[in-house]
């Protein structure tokens, strides 16, 4: 990643870090604790960063998008918190720091998520009115949130992923777990960002295709990372994914394969970016940044 790139990222992360800080409960309530725990404890803000660098390519500012950025975030948190919980990943390290359910329990910890997840829709809800959206779009907008992480998407892909522990499934399943559980959030982010904006539909379904493949670039540098990476580069216990027998695209590719495949997801993201031209070089940049970040 080059400096030019960091700089460009880093700006946009402070942008919603200081964003979440802003919108979160502020109360001393133990669920407004564990909530903001969830959602402050670090992260690299990747699919909220997604959704203002696709604005830019559209050529729309920031401001215009921000709250759906933010949604998507915290979204997104509401998931990790679910996630480590010892009925599903098990994991006791999040972001460098103890997850949610070990700093709070478990009950805290998965109302926290329920919480978030609804907190979600809520800043949605009350801000498509100041982007001038109709209620008819702004009703699209939620039934394609709605659609994307539950039980025909994020959440069906977490169902695929436990259920395929301890067995052998091949590539084409693989693919298909996370473009779900994790290609579906990042493809609703730009979908609702577009309608928001009002793009065509030929932007629109660009922008689709790069989160697509996007998502799967991160899926399998993720997978890459659990093998190969240190517990100070990762936040958590490198080699997780293996003590569970998951199935990863290290156990069903390898790890030179996998390398391969990210690389080859890498050119069809940027390839689906022609009608935006160099005005999408920004997300071309991030995709860049996913194939060789180490954390």
């Amino acid at each position: 990643m080059d400096n030019d790139f960091n700089t460009y990222f880093l700006k946009k992360k402070e942008i919603i870090d200081k964003a979440l800080l802003m919108v979160l409960p502020k109360d001393n309530c133990l669920i407004s604790k564990a909530m903001r725990y969830g959602v402050l404890n670090g992260g690299k803000r990747i699919r909220s960063i997604l959704v203002l660098v696709a604005a830019e390519a559209a050529g729309a500012a920031y401001k215009n998008i921000l709250d759906i950025a933010l949604a998507i975030e915290i979204i997104h948190c509401s998931s990790l918190i679910h996630d480590d919980l010892p009925a599903m990943d098990n994991d006791d390290f999040r972001r460098g720091q103890v997850t949610c359910h070990k700093k709070f329990g478990e009950d805290i910890a998965i109302l926290a998520g329920d919480a978030l997840l609804m907190y979600a829709f809520e800043i949605l809800a009350k801000n498509l009115k100041k982007y001038q959206i109709k209620s008819e779009r702004a009703a699209k907008i939620m039934i394609l949130l709605c659609e994307a992480i539950g039980s025909r998407g994020v959440i069906l892909g977490q169902v695929l992923d436990m259920k395929s522990e301890n067995k052998k499934i091949s590539l084409k399943q693989l693919k298909e777990i996370h473009s779900l559980k994790t290609g579906k959030l990042m493809q609703v982010a730009v979908r609702i960002g577009a309608e928001a904006l009002q793009l065509s539909s030929k932007q629109t379904k660009s922008l689709e295709q790069y989160a697509l493949h996007f998502g799967l670039i991160y899926q399998i540098v993720d997978d890459i990372l659990d093998e190969v990476g240190t517990k100070k580069e990762l936040g958590k216990m490198p080699g997780s994914d293996k003590k569970k027998n998951k199935s990863t695209y290290i156990s069903v590719c390898g790890l030179g394969k996998a390398i391969k495949l990210s690389e080859q997801e890498a050119k069809k993201a940027t390839a689906s970016l022609r009608v935006f031209g160099q005005k999408a070089e920004r997300l071309r940049q991030l995709v860049d940044f996913i194939v060789g970040r180490r954390s």
